[in-house]
């Protein structure tokens, strides 16, 4: 077995080297004479593989990806929305889960527990409006995610994750005589969920301070969503205090969105997104 090393793979992360052997299944015959054009083997970090070969196995493994999709979105279609009509900031968090986050502290134990079994309260049908309060990076948007994906999971519940900046931007866009959504569409949507993940309120009044109110747009998008969602339950992270709230927006709109609550406070927790700089 002769190996034969390619130019230039060197700039590449795997080390790969074709291989005078050739694929027994790629050896292609022709009225009992074999074709001169074979496949060669190839040798990758020390594995010997056809290239062939591992390209139909991607391309079958891509098929039954597509077709699960596919799958889901006819006989799951919930499953399907979650992905399609949430709104996130950072992509980062699609990768959020219960099982990769780590408690650093007693506190943040605690509250994973706490959101750990608000799930099993939301599946038990229990409605309850779940607030997550702290300051920036102390996982509250991590665990707000994740136990967004734990529900959309079962199947049966319409879920959505929706970042506030986000929302307003997108029915903002709406205003755009070629939209093909309006906001009452927008706003209807977030209102029929069976659970909602409000993320980052108060960032879509902008820079943020004690004597700032909401806009009377804002305000009419908020009391919107909290009004519609009376009985439904509703999730919501926030960096802002609650006399904060109380003076951005008006008491009709604070009224709806402290009815049944439940609050999970972040108070000693460190801001995971800290980078300690050396200057």
């Amino acid at each position: 077995m002769k190996k034969i090393s390619i130019d230039g793979m060197q700039t590449q992360k795997n080390t790969m080297i074709f291989l005078s052997d050739t694929c027994d299944k790629h050896r292609y015959f022709k009225d009992n004479e074999e074709r001169t054009k074979k496949v060669r083997l190839m040798e990758v970090d020390g594995q010997v593989v056809c290239p062939l070969c591992e390209s139909e196995k991607r391309e079958k493994e891509l098929e039954s990806e597509v077709y699960q999709l596919h799958k889901d979105r006819i006989e799951n279609p919930n499953k399907f929305i979650f992905g399609r009509d949430s709104l996130v900031a950072d992509p980062t968090i699609l990768k959020a889960r219960f099982g990769n986050f780590e408690a650093d502290g007693q506190e943040e134990a605690y509250n994973f527990d706490k959101v750990k079994s608000s799930v099993l309260d939301f599946t038990q049908g229990k409605s309850f409006t779940l607030w997550m309060q702290g300051k920036p990076g102390t996982g509250k948007s991590h665990l707000s995610y994740a136990f967004a994906h734990e529900v959309n999971k079962i199947g049966k519940y319409k879920v959505l994750f929706i970042d506030m900046s986000e929302l307003v931007k997108s029915i903002r866009e709406t205003f755009n005589n070629n939209s093909t959504e309006t906001e009452q569409s927008i706003i209807k949507k977030l209102t029929d969920a069976d659970l909602l993940v409000l993320d980052d309120i108060g960032a879509e009044v902008g820079n943020i301070d004690t004597d700032k109110t909401a806009s009377d747009f804002v305000s009419r998008v908020v009391f919107a969503l909290f009004n519609g969602r009376q009985g439904k339950c509703t999730i919501c992270t926030t960096n802002l205090t609650g006399g904060q709230i109380k003076k951005i927006y008006d008491a009709k709109t604070f009224s709806r969105m402290f009815r049944d609550f439940r609050a999970i406070k972040f108070e000693n927790s460190k801001d995971r997104r800290f980078i300690e700089l050396p200057f």
